[in-house]
């Protein structure tokens, strides 16, 4: 059975992964993809696989955010949506560092790649937060193929 994750580009953050407020934004989301540069376990998604969890590492930019929601989607306008909207999550702050916050949402689905989604192989996360803003330093979504 293949395994592996899925992840944001790490590091110099683009804008699109930088200052994610209280509301959805077309401007405002989070590539997922094949990215061994960053970890050699990273493995592009298969076109059928099981989706295992998704971990997020978030660093509080402004305000106080206490919480999370977020949906995955097949395209880049947040239109084709692969999973429900997750409400309400709560943020765990760093015990060194309050202001990075992390959690670990369980999707727990099997999926089949539609041949029209934006890019082969990459996901797209959108992320809200419930006040202020939050820069996503890490998005790692594990998947195991149907084997």
């Amino acid at each position: 059975m293949a395994q592996g994750f899925i992840v944001n580009d790490l590091g110099g953050l683009s804008g699109v992964e930088a200052s994610i407020g209280a509301s959805y934004s077309t401007s405002k989301y989070v590539l997922l993809h094949e990215d061994s540069t960053i970890d050699p376990r990273s493995r592009a998604i298969p076109q059928g696989a099981y989706l295992s969890h998704l971990e997020l590492s978030l660093t509080t930019a402004s305000g106080s955010p206490t919480t999370v929601d977020c949906f995955l989607s097949y395209d880049s306008a947040g239109d084709d949506h692969l999973t429900s909207e997750v409400e309400d999550v709560a943020l765990q702050a760093g015990v060194t560092t309050a202001a990075l916050q992390s959690c670990v949402i369980t999707i727990a689905q099997y999926c089949t790649m539609p041949t029209d989604q934006t890019t082969a192989g990459k996901l797209y996360l959108w992320l809200k937060v419930d006040t202020g803003t939050v820069d996503c330093t890490r998005a790692r979504l594990h998947w195991h193929d149907k084997g």
